[in-house]
């Protein structure tokens, strides 16, 4: 049985197309790939890593570099697919420079943060929503300034 999420009948009732690119297997990876490019970079300058391993791993941490089938096979038999992700990673580097990738991180560090970068760009979809819903929302009361409403008294229908 599907999930509100995911079924093709409920899905835009509890969500929006954005939403759930943005919380895609995709998109998660994406921000895997995100964080360790900054790791990286970070660390190479602060001369933690060579700056060749740093930029092998730019090169290779790339969506579309991830072999998402062989992804999916390493998750099913350790339970996350951080570890896969750093494993590709490593695997396309040359010369063994992408050892490098993932040093001293633990896969918690990139699992919290790729779920707080997802959240950020959420409340970025949020705002943008909400912004949408006040300006329809002034509209209405502008266009309906004018228009007599009846009022409530103790939940009862009540004269202007």
């Amino acid at each position: 049985m599907a999930s509100v999420i995911d079924s093709h009948i409920f899905k835009d009732i509890f969500g929006t197309a954005a939403m759930r690119n943005l919380w895609s297997d995709e998109a998660r990876i994406a921000y895997y790939l995100e964080w360790e490019v900054a790791l990286a970079k970070v660390q190479a300058k602060l001369n933690i890593i060579p700056q060749e391993a740093c930029d092998e791993i730019i090169a290779k941490a790339k969506l579309e570099n991830i072999n998402f089938d062989k992804l999916k096979q390493e998750t099913e038999l350790i339970g996350y697919p951080v570890l896969g992700v750093v494993q590709q990673i490593v695997s396309l580097c040359r010369d063994g420079l992408g050892e490098w990738c993932h040093w001293g991180a633990t896969t918690q560090d990139v699992t919290d943060s790729a779920t707080v970068m997802a959240i950020r760009d959420s409340l970025d979809i949020i705002e943008a929503n909400l912004d949408h819903i006040m300006g329809s929302v002034a509209q209405l009361a502008e266009d309906h300034r004018l228009t007599p409403m009846a009022g409530q008294r103790s939940r009862e229908m009540y004269y202007p």
